[in-house]
């Protein structure tokens, strides 16, 4: 009933291509570190076909493999974690899905509505994510108290439970002051593919999906970070934000295209030409 789930990726070496990667001469830490920051900053985190198209989202592994590697689409986190970590299982490492909880803060515990992945790799246990704007650059270890550092940022394990841990960052904006801020609560537990069929359906099925309310895109730059929410473009560049307003839909469909590489706007207007647009932006 859930084959679809748990199908081999169609063409391994086309997914390591639009990120820009090969196949790994060894299974590293390295290499898993180079593939993990390589694939933030070309597949972006995009909710688009459920906010501004009004799309149900499949897990399914081709019809992942189809929108963000063929179509050059992005996803939000059960889309982009699911097929990401089907391609590093693939590759040959021991990894798997954990439940994740997007926090506020620490004692505003949240439902499971969130995918991340685990690794196990010389004996250690690493948590890794590429489903989130505040998802670290690369692995971060399941080691309690302990800042760890990968490309100039900075990430610390802190227990919570038996089965949770609390993941905090020195933000872009709070990296002078080192003051720490919650990113996530991180599982440890291993979670199948239909674990996350429900969570999915409460972000992306059907007319009451959060995401329906949701309409951003956004990815890793070597700076730091490029975002396009509602009609707002802002860019991180070395601790530093910018803004820009977005007043056309020509503008937001040029932006959309060459900042992310996504073309929606021919279909964007067949739906709205048809009556079948969800969300009109302008």
């Amino acid at each position: 009933m859930y084959s679809n789930l748990y199908a081999p990726i169609p063409d391994i070496d086309r997914y390591l291509e639009r990120i820009g990667m090969k196949r790994p001469e060894a299974l590293t830490k390295e290499y898993l570190d180079e593939l993990i920051y390589a694939h933030q900053c070309t597949i972006p985190y995009d909710t688009l076909d459920v906010g501004l198209l009004g799309k149900d989202v499949s897990l399914g592994i081709e019809d992942l493999y189809n929108k963000m590697i063929i179509n050059n689409r992005g996803g939000y986190c059960f889309e982009l974690n699911g097929l990401f970590v089907k391609l590093v299982q693939e590759l040959g490492y021991d990894a798997y899905s954990v439940p994740c909880r997007i926090m506020r803060s620490v004692d505003a515990v949240t439902p499971v509505f969130h995918k991340g992945s685990c690794v196990r790799l010389d004996g250690k246990k690493y948590f890794f994510d590429v489903g989130c704007s505040v998802m670290p650059p690369g692995l971060v270890e399941y080691k309690e108290d302990v800042w760890q550092e990968n490309h100039g940022l900075k990430y610390m394990m802190e227990r919570v439970s038996e089965y949770f841990f609390n993941l905090f960052r020195l933000s872009e904006d709070s990296q002078i002051n080192a003051e720490k801020t919650i990113a996530l609560q991180v599982g440890i537990a291993e979670y199948a593919p239909v674990d996350y069929i429900a969570p999915n359906a409460m972000c992306g099925v059907g007319e009451n999906a959060i995401f329906r309310k949701n309409r951003r895109v956004t990815k890793r730059t070597p700076g730091g970070s490029v975002t396009l929410a509602e009609k707002e473009l802002a860019v991180i560049e070395n601790h530093e934000k910018t803004t820009i307003a977005i007043e056309t839909e020509e503008e937001y469909f040029d932006i959309l295209k060459k900042v992310f590489g996504i073309d929606l706007k021919e279909e964007y207007e067949y739906a709205k030409k048809n009556n079948k647009l969800f969300y009109n932006m302008f």
